[in-house]
């Protein structure tokens, strides 16, 4: 038994017959017959009966191939993460929501460059909320999103930044005197948000719903620069990171009540065999936050 027929052999059982098997492994249709043949003499058995072109599976054929499909994702596996000890896969890539990747992450990933800059990053950029999903659906190999780092099943993380979202309006706005704004303030504001799938949107449409509260929302958006450009031009209130509102002169972050705290953590699959290039992301990451003191 070796390795190329296990293989031919969950083909012909995924497509239902040899003629497609052979096309999806570029190999002839006398190949996969062969190699089938092969394991029915080797082990005296009949995996599969032939009715009317179709390859059906016998009983012994669907024992060997639940136990051969374990076999075949451990190997997987392990090629996998051969190939990224070769070096051969360098490509890592991260989501991380908008807002976040605006203040932490040019300098932490020019930091991470400096030492693997060889290294090839692809950024998703996604709100929290979508960020996760996707890493549950195996879309990424990392996350740095707004995240609560209570115990997970699935989930490791590091903890990051620890920050909270502020109100935020134009120096010239008539609440810029404000110390503090509750939801009840915000009634007939004209706000701007976060698009759906994002922490912000989800958090700040909660509070007013606790309240009863319609928002008036002029928009949504994913932009990061749109919703300073209406906070800036007074067109709308919106809420930001109170990093970010520190960044803006013409710009105040009201301390919002009750508090919205957010936690910013990279995260990852403790489940799941990571690549090479997000296990250094990870060493980085831990040394980084020390030396950062955050």
């Amino acid at each position: 038994m070796t390795i190329t027929q296990l293989l031919y052999f969950r083909e012909v059982c995924q497509r239902g017959g040899v003629t497609a098997a052979a096309r999806t492994t570029h190999v002839s249709q006398p190949t996969i017959t062969n190699a089938i043949r092969d394991l029915e003499r080797e082990f005296g058995v009949n995996l599969f009966t032939r009715q009317n072109k179709k390859m059906i599976l016998t009983e012994e054929g669907v024992y060997f191939y639940n136990r051969t499909a374990g076999i075949l994702e451990e190997i997987e596996k392990l090629q996998k993460q051969m190939r990224d000890f070769g070096q051969k896969n360098k490509k890592l890539v991260i989501g991380i929501p908008p807002m976040i990747g605006t203040f932490l992450f040019p300098d932490m990933f020019s930091q991470f460059h400096k030492n693997y800059g060889d290294m090839e990053i692809e950024m998703q950029e996604y709100g929290s909320v979508q960020t996760l999903e996707m890493m549950e659906d195996n879309q990424l190999d990392l996350a740095i999103a707004i995240y609560d780092g209570k115990e997970s099943k699935r989930f490791s993380s590091l903890p990051l930044l620890y920050t909270k979202l502020v109100y935020c309006v134009a120096k010239g706005h008539p609440m810029a005197q404000k110390s503090v704004v509750k939801f009840e303030d915000l009634r007939e504001e004209p706000l701007i948000l976060m698009k759906q799938g994002s922490y912000q949107n989800r958090e700040i449409l909660r509070r007013f719903q606790e309240k009863g509260i319609q928002p008036n929302i002029l928009l949504q958006t994913e932009q990061l620069y749109t919703i300073e450009q209406y906070i800036l031009r007074q067109e709308a209130g919106g809420f930001l990171f109170q990093d970010i509102a520190s960044f803006h002169h013409d710009m105040v972050g009201i301390a919002i009540e009750p508090e919205i705290p957010i936690e910013i953590h990279l995260i990852w699959d403790r489940n799941k065999q990571l690549p090479r290039s997000a296990i250094e992301f990870i060493r980085f990451a831990r040394q980084y936050v020390q030396e950062k003191g955050l």
